[in-house]
């Protein structure tokens, strides 16, 4: 990260964009409690199913709690579960990558057919069977969704470590009998920062949409917890007469998935000088 990537990253247009939305999302789960005008949780049924209103702007669902409160909320809940599973994924893959680009030999291939197998078994299967073999939670869905993301993370990583072991430096640096964890922590890993905040950037696109599913197929954020993914599920019984119940909650994970992707993107580019 140096001063040509982020004159480069700023003049890319699509970066501004992402940062925007992504900021969005951010700053409601962050300060949901100044930002929503009604408790998530509090249920009007004598006005359950209005549309859009002065008082509630996005109108409100079955039980009359209000969907942009919810919406807000449940910004919380996507940012949580983003980041606990993009960080378990950049740990686990990290660490494998590392391990294996720099060590080499038969400890390389044993980690790298592990991750190829991780890497072709289906995701949203594993996640689901993780999900259903235990009680839901938050903490579990980002267990799970961090589990079966981090083999693309390895792969990249092990590149970069061949490339960087194969400096000048490093070999002088093993020449000199310098400690593997000092070459490591001094050298391979602070080269591996900058693809590393591209690919938790990225990540979080990933990781906010896998709770959405789970949670759609309620094996996510459990009720009356305002996730989105949920808030779609429960919508899909008034989608004739009352759609603005799924609409929200659908745009408001485009929005996410959206921003996150686009600010990956405009690193990445950036990162390609």
């Amino acid at each position: 990260m140096n001063h040509r990537f982020f004159r480069k990253w700023r003049k890319n247009p699509t970066s501004w964009i992402g940062l925007i939305l992504v900021l969005l999302v951010v700053v409601m789960g962050m300060f949901a409690e100044w930002i929503a005008p009604f408790d998530p949780l509090k249920q009007d049924l004598e006005n359950a199913l209005t549309g859009a209103s002065l008082e509630h702007w996005m109108g409100t669902d079955y039980n009359g709690r209000d969907i942009f409160s919810r919406i807000v909320f449940g910004a919380r809940i996507s940012i949580t579960v983003g980041i606990g599973a993009s960080l378990i994924s950049l740990i686990l893959g990290t660490f494998i990558g590392l391990i294996s680009g720099f060590f080499g030999g038969v400890l390389e291939r044993i980690l790298m057919r592990f991750t190829d197998i991780v890497f072709g078994f289906p995701a949203l299967l594993f996640m689901i069977a993780l999900t259903a073999a235990f009680p839901p939670s938050l903490l579990l869905t980002f267990l799970a969704i961090g589990a079966v993301s981090w083999p693309p993370t390895a792969r990249l990583i092990r590149a970069h470590v061949l490339k960087i072991r194969e400096s000048q430096f490093i070999t002088a640096e093993i020449a000199l009998g310098i400690p593997t964890w000092k070459i490591l922590l001094k050298h391979v890993i602070p080269n591996t920062l900058s693809p590393l905040i591209v690919i938790f950037t990225m990540g979080m696109a990933n990781a906010v949409l896998a709770e959405a599913s789970l949670s759609f197929l309620g094996l996510g954020a459990q009720p009356p917890l305002p996730s989105w993914g949920a808030m779609i599920s429960t919508g899909r019984e008034f989608l004739y007469h009352a759609p603005h119940i799924s609409l929200w909650p659908g745009l408001a994970i485009a929005t996410a998935v959206f921003g996150f992707n686009l600010l990956g993107d405009s690193l990445r580019d950036a990162q390609e000088i």
